[in-house]
Formats: C-alpha cells, sequence, structure tokens
C-alpha cells in the first residue's frame, strides 16, 4: 500500500478508539470510523446525520455552547466531557482535536479516549482515602505517628478529646514533652526496643493533658524502618484501669463468697495444680490449704484420689461437660457429693460430706424393703399418705385385692375420696378431715370401689405422723378387707330374723294346748274316779295338738337351716 492516502484512511478506520471529522461551520459529521459506531451505537448512516452536539448530554449543552468559539480556533485542542450513546449511557471521554481541511473545507478531525475507568478508578481511590480519613477522625483511639527523633509527625482528630491538643498542637513535637517524669525512662526504652525490630504491646504510659491532669495510655505501636517512622495508636486506659480495680475488687468478693459458702470449694488449672482451696475444703478434707496449693492434688493425697477421684475429673475435662458424682473417702470414712465445672484454663470443683444423708438413705432403704415385705406377707392394703405432696403409695394388695395397677394416676388423696361408695363418702371424708386435725388415731369401715366396678367393705386404721412443728405431713394406715365378714354378719341377721318371725308367729299356737293340758292336769288331781276317764281322753287330745305344733315348728326350723 503506497498510496498515503490509502494509508491514512486504514488508520483512521482501524484505530481502536472513535474517531470522527466535522465541519468546523455546522458541527456536521462528515466522516466516522468504526470504533465509534461500536462505542456510540450509531450506524454510519446515523452519524453522518447527526452534529457533534447531539452525542453530549442535555446538561453539557450550555457547556458545549460555553467553549465552541475556542473549539473553531485553528489549533489543537483537548478537552473533558460527558457523550451520550444511543441508549442514554452517559460516560466521561477527553476530546483531543486537531484542524483539518477535508474535501476543501474547514473541518476538525477528533479523537476520542475514554476516561470511565480512569475516573472509576480516582473515585474509588478518593472514596478510600475518604474513609480512611472518617476512620482516623471517628476513631476513640489517638492514630498517630512518629519520626526517628520521636517528633509528631500526624495525628487523629481523637487527640483533641483524649489529650485536649487539637492535631496541629502536637505535630513537629516531641512526644516526651507530654509524657509525665515517672514514665518518660520506660518510654524511651519502650522505643529503642520498637526501633530494633522488637514487638512491642499493650505498653502502658500516662500523659499530661492540656488541662494539666494525667490520663493512663496504652500503646501499641510498630517501627517501619524504610520510612524510619513509628505508626501507634494510643487508647484512654482510664476506663481499662477502672475496670481493673474492679475486676480485683470483684475477685476479692468472689473469694469472699467462696469462703463463705457450706460447699467445699478448689479450683484446679490446666496442669493440674490446685490454685483456690477454701476454708470448708480445709475442715471436711482436713488438709491446710497452705499444704495443698500450687500441688497436685495425688501429690498430698493417697492413691484412693487416684483410683477413685480422679476418673471422673478427667472425664469432666475431655468431654468439656459438668459431672456429678458421690464417692467415698476410704481415707476420711466420709461420703463426698462432688460437683465438677470443667473450662479451658482446667476446673472448679464444689463438694460436701453427704456421710448423714448416705446413712439416712440406706435406713430408708432397709425401712421400705421391710415395708415391701410386711406388704407381700398380709392381705390387709397397707398405705402410706405424703399430706403435702397429696401422694398415696399403696401396698402389694392393693392390685390384688382392688384389682387397679399401682400408678400415678391412683396415687393421690383425692383418687381415694371419689372411690368412696357415694352413701358413705361425706361421713367417711368428714371423719378423716377431723382425725388429721386432732393428730389422733384412725379406724372406720366403709365400702370402695373396685376396677370391675363393685364395692367391698373395709376396715381401716391408721396414725398421723408430725414434723418437728407439729403439723400432720404423712399418714400410715391398712385397708383390712371385711367384705365376707360383713356377708356373714347380714347372713346371721337375716337368720335371727326369720326365727324371730317364727317364734312369733307360733307362740299362740303352743299356749293353747299347753294351757289346756296344765288345767286338765289340775282336774285329775281332784278328780273323782268315775271322772278321771273323760279327763284322761281330753288330756290326750291336748297333748297330740301340741305335739302337732312342735312338729310343725320343727320342720320350719329345719327348713331355715337346709
Amino acid at each position: 500500500m503506497n498510496n498515503p492516502k490509502e494509508v491514512l484512511e486504514l488508520l483512521f478506520q482501524e484505530n481502536p478508539q472513535p474517531m470522527w471529522i466535522y465541519k468546523t461551520e455546522d458541527w456536521r459529521i462528515l466522516f466516522v470510523n468504526k470504533t465509534a459506531t461500536d462505542v456510540y451505537g450509531y450506524s454510519q448512516e446515523e452519524f453522518l446525520t447527526m452534529t457533534i452536539k447531539e452525542l453530549r448530554p442535555e446538561e453539557e449543552q450550555k457547556r458545549f455552547h460555553g467553549i465552541v468559539n475556542e473549539v473553531r480556533v485553528n489549533k489543537s485542542q483537548r478537552w473533558d466531557f460527558r457523550h451520550q450513546d444511543k441508549n442514554g449511557k452517559v460516560f466521561w471521554v477527553q476530546i483531543c482535536s486537531y484542524p483539518l481541511r477535508y474535501n476543501d473545507t474547514d473541518c476538525r478531525l477528533v479523537l476520542v479516549l475514554d476516561l470511565q475507568d480512569i475516573l472509576d478508578y480516582r473515585s474509588t481511590i478518593n472514596k478510600q482515602a475518604s474513609d480512611l480519613q472518617k476512620i482516623l477522625d471517628n476513631s476513640i483511639d489517638v492514630i498517630c505517628s512518629f519520626d526517628a527523633e520521636g517528633r509528631f509527625v500526624q495525628c487523629s482528630r481523637a487527640s483533641e478529646k483524649v489529650w485536649g491538643y487539637s492535631p496541629d498542637e502536637l505535630i513537629g513535637r516531641p512526644y516526651l514533652d507530654f509524657v509525665c517524669n515517672e514514665d518518660k525512662a520506660d518510654s524511651i526504652k519502650i522505643s529503642q526496643d520498637l526501633m530494633l525490630g522488637l514487638e512491642v504491646r499493650n505498653f502502658q504510659n500516662r500523659y499530661i493533658k492540656k488541662d494539666g491532669s494525667l490520663i493512663p495510655l496504652v500503646w501499641s505501636a510498630r517501627w517501619d524502618n524504610t520510612e524510619q517512622t513509628m505508626f501507634s495508636i494510643a487508647r484512654d486506659a482510664t476506663e481499662k484501669m477502672s475496670a481493673e480495680i474492679k475486676a480485683r475488687e470483684q475477685s476479692q468478693r468472689i473469694v469472699s463468697i467462696l469462703e463463705s459458702i457450706t460447699d467445699g470449694f478448689f479450683t484446679i488449672d490446666d496442669n493440674w495444680l490446685v490454685t483456690h482451696w477454701n476454708s470448708e475444703a480445709e475442715r471436711i478434707l482436713q488438709m491446710p490449704r497452705q499444704k495443698i496449693l500450687n500441688k497436685r492434688l495425688w501429690e498430698v493425697f493417697d492413691e484412693s484420689v487416684l483410683v477413685r477421684f480422679y476418673p471422673q475429673y478427667l472425664e469432666a475435662l475431655q468431654k468439656m461437660v459438668p459431672i456429678h458424682f458421690e464417692e467415698y473417702s476410704s481415707r476420711l470414712d466420709i461420703w463426698l457429693d462432688v460437683t465438677a465445672y470443667p473450662s479451658s484454663g482446667g476446673f472448679s470443683v464444689y463438694f460436701k460430706d453427704v456421710t448423714e444423708r448416705i446413712k439416712t438413705q440406706a435406713l430408708i432403704k432397709e425401712s421400705k424393703e421391710r415395708y415391701d415385705m410386711l406388704s407381700r406377707a398380709t392381705n390387709d392394703i397397707i398405705w402410706d399418705w405424703n399430706i403435702l405432696s397429696d401422694t398415696v403409695d399403696w401396698g402389694m394388695a392393693f392390685e390384688k385385692t382392688l384389682g387397679y395397677e399401682r400408678c400415678e394416676e391412683y396415687s393421690n388423696g383425692k383418687w381415694w375420696i371419689s372411690n368412696l361408695h357415694p352413701e358413705d363418702r361425706d361421713r367417711v371424708a368428714e371423719r378423716m378431715a377431723q382425725f388429721i386435725r386432732q393428730a389422733g388415731t384412725w379406724s372406720e369401715e366403709y365400702r370402695f370401689k373396685c376396677a370391675d366396678g363393685s364395692y367391698k367393705n373395709f376396715l381401716d386404721r391408721g396414725f398421723v405422723i408430725c414434723n418437728e412443728d407439729g403439723e400432720c405431713v404423712r399418714v400410715i394406715g391398712s385397708m383390712q378387707d371385711i367384705t365376707q365378714l360383713k356377708q356373714k354378719e347380714w347372713e346371721i341377721f337375716k337368720h335371727n330374723q326369720k326365727m324371730l318371725k317364727i317364734a312369733h308367729t307360733n307362740s299362740h299356737h303352743v299356749r293353747k294346748p299347753l294351757a289346756n293340758i296344765l288345767g286338765l292336769v289340775n282336774l285329775l288331781l281332784q278328780a273323782h274316779e268315775e271322772d278321771r276317764e273323760d279327763l284322761l281322753k281330753m288330756l290326750k287330745e291336748s297333748s297330740d295338738e301340741l305335739d302337732s305344733v312342735l312338729k310343725g315348728v320343727a320342720e320350719i326350723t329345719s327348713s331355715l337351716q337346709d
């Protein structure tokens, strides 16, 4: 390609930046490259019907007219503009404009450079700088830097609130001017260590505020050897020191509480060393704290500690969960109730002597076993009513005699009252209430409903147990099944009633012949011989009549027995 015009046209068309040529007189676009059509979205034909003014958004029109005369001057120029593509997207560009004669017309050649990425980058940098400045300005800590001579180079606005000095009042001044005399030597030593590359954190000193008062500070600092600058952060330690004082006071209160509790208490660190041992621990375990502190348990106690207690403590630490257990100490002949609470730094142990409780439980267990044996050995229903909780413990005969299961549903006083026979309920309930009030002995007969809906007769006897205040807390008794006895009594009663009826009914039948016989015997004793035969005949008739009556009575009595 030897034709210079073709070379220039190729450079124009293939340029990666948008380019066009427009008439200076009316701003009409005469020629445009392919990149411009790609960037702006207009076709070649659309571009050739437009002016360069139409490539600017409405808000750029006034500025465009203001500089248009300068653009017409016969010289090269650069301007930053906002352009708008066919879809309305607005973006920043840099216009490079050059004078040009094109087709014998005064024109200008325009090269467009996209500034949007550059502007976005600048915006990001500015925003980061702004955000960093906001952080510096809003930090409650003083963020500052010092040169190798210890003079302030930069300082955040927090200095005014913390020390009373503005950053301008500090920059250029040695930091030692503000350190109280007692802390200057340590502050110089820390600065030297930092400049030697040593890491120093949470260094504390005191500064003299503008009002002359002292303020405690906690410093974090790093020396940058390249920039020969020390970057530092200073925090007001007033609250920290106050918190430390409160923490010490709180710790002392906790120690006082631990010393006053009735439980034995000790703490062990992650090396199994005893770090606290309260007075109750001294008393229960008979071990003075001076002999156990900073030692391991098995260094002081015998092997029983390893065998009985150590596995429990180890399990608590491994699982990181509280553990509770009871264990016997053969050395002291006592039972201990122990609760251990693990933590990352060791564990805390609370314990108490429960020997009396264990012995009491053993006695209760033995008593319960005897109670169960007694329940099995008798047909009576043994019962134990806890008045305070309204719970009833029924003996073994409960299921066999009444047919109910021994369960919670049937183990309360309300259930017992509800199953009394309706005709007996009010009387028995009132008698029971009176019995509890008077704390006497209980004996009452009543009918009670069985599981199958039938009723049985019981003779119930019991006695009250009171607490130390004389309050009735339990009633213990037994229900004796007297159903068969009651049935037998009823049968005897009915039999006697029938016998009375027979005696009443037949007494006048016996009396008549008997009275005749007695009268005839008296007459025979006084009668003459000729009259005796008639009297004997009459006596025989009366005797026969009496015999007949007695036979009738015997037959009726025999039928009752059958």
